[in-house]
């Protein structure tokens, strides 16, 4: 078949404040190409960086950034037979599913497909207000494989689709059990690297980033996480050997020189991660320097210990964060926190580590969750003054947010505790840098919306904070 992926513009309060490397795109590609298929990807947001339109909602007005949706249509080839629309964000809604009616209009004969993130959280919403044919619940590698082979939608595991009306949805999935062999790099050749690498997905613009993934999925069960709607509980991993390969190649290439690890759980096998680590440290850049990295979407404190942390410096570990997420050992039984009987005691302990190690380290914490009272949020900012004068380098405050179908999602509905019940029209981040007072979403008895912004800027002006966002 002849394929086109796209990625669908982004939306930001104000100016872009950072680039996706599409690396789901990427696999997908090459697992396609690998089957014979023809593919073409298209970015919307890279190619029509300096554009934007205004976005209204019934709570927020914003701005959508990237190709017009009629210049978007443009760049697919008219002979294409098989379209795929991802949608990252649950509020990807508000672009994807007008742009899906549009492309439906332009080629009403082919096959229209939508994944990612918000049709595997929400696939009735999905299909009832976008344009395509079917949606991918979950991993999209094998689904998306077999609708280009055109088998019937009935007989691929991890589809929604309607039929007559009614949506029809397939079960679970099948994951890929060997991605360290079935499934191949992530396309470098169809993906426009040259401009993913001068702009993180994090920000960074001071070095030439390279997005990467180790592994996928989390055997953990926290109940703010969505993952589980992507990559379910079984944790699958590529080998060190193969990954390695995987970004010599893009430092080759496209002179890469900082490693962005975008893994839920990079260090979950020691051994592995040992491996990984060691073979980062005998990277060398084109002309010869030290490769860096860091891993902001936090490394898991329980699966640290002084060895690790050392090999992450001697391998050019620059900046780490720490999945802390509350002071108090009842919030974290709320949350569902792994481990959290011993979770304080090891962060302190990971914490001596890292500063023993010089490596720059924030801590994730999240206010406002639901349970949490005046003595909860002090006994937060007590153990925050602990890890500082431990000498932890910054605190990371994030708000609690409840993510359609997650289990703090379904608590905060059963109780009446979303600001907006509609959650179909509510933008739930637009700026990642700076949080506003209208991105809260929830409001509890004990911590209303008011309080957790308040308790969110107490936050920034008792510690260093670090927004998980740079600006170089």
């Amino acid at each position: 078949m002849k394929v086109v992926l796209i990625s669908a513009p982004w939306i930001f309060k104000e100016e872009v404040e950072f680039v996706s490397q599409n690396l789901g795109l990427g696999y997908l590609a090459s697992y396609l190409q690998n089957d014979g298929h023809e593919v073409l990807i298209i970015d919307s947001l890279i190619e029509g960086l300096n554009s934007s339109t205004v976005l209204q909602t019934r709570y927020s007005d914003t701005l959508k950034w990237g190709l017009s949706d009629e210049d978007i249509i443009k760049r697919i080839p008219q002979d294409a037979e098989l379209i795929g629309i991802t949608a990252p964000f649950t509020d990807s809604r508000f672009v994807v599913n007008p742009l899906s009616r549009k492309i439906r209009k332009t080629f009403p004969s082919a096959i229209l497909v939508m994944g990612g993130v918000y049709p595997s959280t929400l696939p009735e919403e999905a299909l009832n207000l976008s344009a395509v044919d079917a949606v991918v619940v979950g991993e999209g590698e094998i689904p998306l494989a077999q609708i280009a082979a055109k088998r019937d939608f009935s007989e691929i595991g991890g589809l929604a689709f309607k039929k007559d009306g009614m949506v029809i949805k397939t079960g679970q999935g099948e994951l890929v059990a060997n991605i360290d062999k079935d499934i191949p790099t992530p396309s470098y050749d169809l993906r426009p690297m040259d401009k993913y690498v001068r702009w993180s997905p994090r920000g960074n613009k001071k070095d030439r980033t390279l997005s990467v993934v180790s592994s996928r999925g989390c055997p953990f069960s926290c109940k703010f996480c969505s993952i589980h709607n992507i990559y379910g509980r079984r944790w699958r991993a590529f080998s060190a050997e193969r990954f390695i390969k995987e970004i010599q190649e893009a430092v080759d290439r496209f002179g890469v020189n900082h490693i962005e690890f975008e893994d839920d759980n990079l260090t979950l096998l020691k051994d592995r991660a040992l491996k990984i680590f060691e073979g980062v440290r005998n990277l060398k850049g084109k002309n010869g320097e030290k490769i860096v990295w860091s891993a902001p979407n936090g490394v898991m404190i329980d699966s640290l210990d002084r060895e690790l942390i050392f090999k992450m410096k001697e391998s050019g570990a620059e900046l780490i964060y720490l999945p802390v997420e509350s002071g108090d050992e009842k919030i974290l039984e709320l949350m569902n926190k792994g481990n959290r009987k011993t979770h304080l005691q090891k962060t302190m302990e990971v914490v001596r580590h890292c500063v023993e190690a010089g490596i720059e380290t924030s801590a994730f914490i999240i206010v406002g969750y639901p349970g949490e009272d005046n003595e909860s949020f002090q006994r937060t900012i007590d153990f925050c003054k602990r890890m500082r004068d431990s000498g932890l380098t910054a605190i990371t405050p994030l708000v609690a947010t409840p993510y359609p179908n997650t289990e703090l999602y379904n608590l905060c509905r059963q109780n009446g505790w979303l600001v907006n019940s509609d959650t179909e029209n509510v933008l739930i981040y637009q700026r990642y840098s700076n949080f506003l007072p209208e991105f809260v979403q929830i409001n509890t008895p004990q911590c209303t919306k008011e309080e957790a912004y308040e308790r969110f800027q107490m936050m920034i002006k008792l510690f260093p904070a670090r927004h998980n966002v740079r600006k170089d």
